[in-house]
């Protein structure tokens, strides 16, 4: 971990290949605190969900702020990376975590990556399939 005086910082690993790209662009795509409150709210009750959902808003909210101020060329884990495979990269799995996030209000933390994973794993065998 590198941080500079000037509130820039860099996370890396000693490890080769993509490793990296995942620690270093994680805090992009990665909503910390709203997957703690969901994990949380596995175990709550029918009537208390509505503290969960506003939980969830406020942390998402949190995480989106976060995201739309901090995200930019001057980032040092982003240029490091590459700025084309990390805006990539941030996309993909930014979508992926908010189609969770979004969907386990619906239907539930468990059924929603069950949900989520199953329609990514679809669509690859899909493409798969049609470049063969």
């Amino acid at each position: 971990m590198k941080i500079s005086s000037e509130g820039s910082g860099e996370v890396w690993h000693s490890g080769n290949g993509i490793g990296n790209t995942f620690i270093a662009l994680a805090p992009y795509t990665l909503p910390l605190f709203t997957f703690i409150i969901l994990i949380f709210s596995i175990w709550g009750s029918a009537e208390s969900m509505h503290v969960f959902h506003l939980l969830i808003g406020f942390t998402l909210a949190f995480h989106l702020i976060c995201f739309a101020t901090q995200t930019s060329l001057r980032q040092t884990d982003i240029t490091s990376q590459g700025v084309v495979r990390s805006f990539l990269y941030i996309a993909l799995f930014l979508m992926f975590n908010l189609a969770i996030v979004l969907l386990s209000v619906k239907s539930g933390f468990t059924d929603a990556i069950v949900s989520v994973c199953k329609g990514m794993w679809g669509n690859f065998v899909s493409i798969w399939n049609k470049i063969l």
